[in-house]
């Protein structure tokens, strides 16, 4: 069963996906993180199959964030939600993750982009 680790700042934005991921609990079992310090500690002893990403966040933003997944767990799939649209960071953000997609992302969104990672994963092997 695939391990799928969402990270947010805002409790609220993690109570909907957590709603909405019940339904999926047959498919893959979920993790929440508020904020990547929590998410960090997760990976620390725990493996995840993907991470999905707030981009803004206190702290340890989510670029931070996936550029450390990048690194230290690079079989970890890499989603990232984010509104941004500035050039420069938006093609960092692009670097550092599998899928981009735009907040806010429809939980049925985000699922259908985990849905296409894992089946392109199974047929060409983890991505980096």
């Amino acid at each position: 069963m695939k391990r799928v680790l969402f990270v947010d700042d805002e409790r609220s934005v993690l109570a909907m996906l957590e709603r909405r991921m019940r339904e999926h609990r047959d498919r893959w079992h979920v993790l929440f993180a508020e904020g990547a310090g929590e998410a960090l500690a997760y990976l620390q002893i725990q493996h995840v199959d993907a991470v999905v990403t707030d981009m803004r966040m206190p702290g340890i933003d989510g670029a931070a964030l996936l550029d450390i997944v990048r690194d230290q767990y690079p079989e970890a799939v890499r989603i990232v939600l984010t509104g941004e649209v500035e050039t420069a960071r938006a093609t960092r953000i692009a670097a550092l993750a599998h899928r981009v997609l735009g907040k806010p992302s429809s939980a049925d969104a985000i699922i259908d982009a985990l849905d296409r990672v894992f089946a392109a994963q199974a047929v060409r092997g983890p991505q980096r």
